[in-house]
């Protein structure tokens, strides 16, 4: 019959319809999620304003992402999620943009951001190897500022032995000249 399959075509249409209306609108929404996550990233005092700025840079492969990738909201162990959790959590050790640590630990991150920048694709592979090059190169600085306080410790307390030693050798002299006047 003509008519209803006329009718059946017409359902089928409005269908496809409203299923591509709601995937747009799912894209909208992902997208106006992003900024606004983005913008109470930007808007956190408790960031440094360095840092602020480094990740609102990172908003267009944020968007890029959200757009591709359902999964970004979906799953809290998303590669992008975590990658921007280490970033923040990182940054809040830092009370100062004076500080040689934080001036080490923007430049990895700055790193890190402008190859995910750089990566034209829209999946979470790249976030995953920002991890991993951020999660060494922390590590090593980690371990580096360790040996360095680790050596003023032991350098402090070679100057207190010293100067023990000292007060020690003058209160002899002085014990013996007690005698002599």
């Amino acid at each position: 019959d003509p008519a209803y399959a006329s009718e059946a075509d017409a359902q089928r249409k409005a269908r496809l319809r409203s299923s591509t209306d709601n995937r747009q609108m799912g894209r909208e929404i992902g997208q106006e999620v992003v900024r606004l996550m983005v913008d109470n990233l930007v808007q956190d005092e408790r960031l440094l304003p360095k840092v602020r700025q480094l990740l609102q840079t990172l908003e267009p492969v944020l968007l890029n992402l959200a757009r591709a990738d359902a999964q970004f909201f979906n799953n809290r162990q998303h590669p992008a999620r975590l990658f921007l959790d280490k970033i923040i959590q990182r940054s809040l050790a830092y009370t100062a943009e004076n500080d040689e640590e934080f001036f080490r630990f923007m430049h990895s991150a700055e790193h890190a951001i402008v190859q995910l920048i750089d990566h034209t694709g829209d999946a979470p592979a790249p976030f995953v190897a920002m991890i991993e090059y951020l999660e060494a190169t922390w590590q090593h600085e980690d371990l580096a500022l360790h040996q360095r306080r680790e050596a003023a410790a032991r350098a402090l307390l070679h100057a207190e032995q010293r100067y023990l030693l000292a007060q020690k050798l003058a209160d002899e002299f002085r014990e013996q000249m007690k005698g002599r006047e």
